[in-house]
């Protein structure tokens, strides 16, 4: 119900916008497929999180080389952009 609360400032328009839309349509198969869809949707990333819950442990088995990955990414990063300005700056042509 907390959840509910919390989430409903979000969810509702959307929802009451998708339950004129069916009521307008007046095809309960269509209505009724859309508001599995929503639900569907709406529902899915919690069950994700509920899933995936444990394997959540093994990720955590990482840290031991995350010392290295935002360096590494960093230099990554640095090294596209340089990449992308020279190859703005002397065009190949081709």
């Amino acid at each position: 119900m907390t959840f509910g609360l919390v989430a409903s400032p979000c969810s509702t328009p959307v929802l009451a916008t998708l339950l004129a839309w069916a009521s307008n349509t007046q095809d309960p198969i269509v209505g009724g497929g859309l508001l599995l869809t929503y639900t569907v949707g709406y529902v899915a990333p919690l069950v994700l999180a509920g899933t995936f819950t444990a394997a959540i442990k093994k990720f955590l088995e990482f840290r031991r080389w995350s010392g290295w990955l935002t360096p590494a990414s960093g230099a990554l990063l640095v090294g596209f952009g340089v990449f992308s300005l020279l190859f703005r700056v002397f065009p190949v042509s081709g």
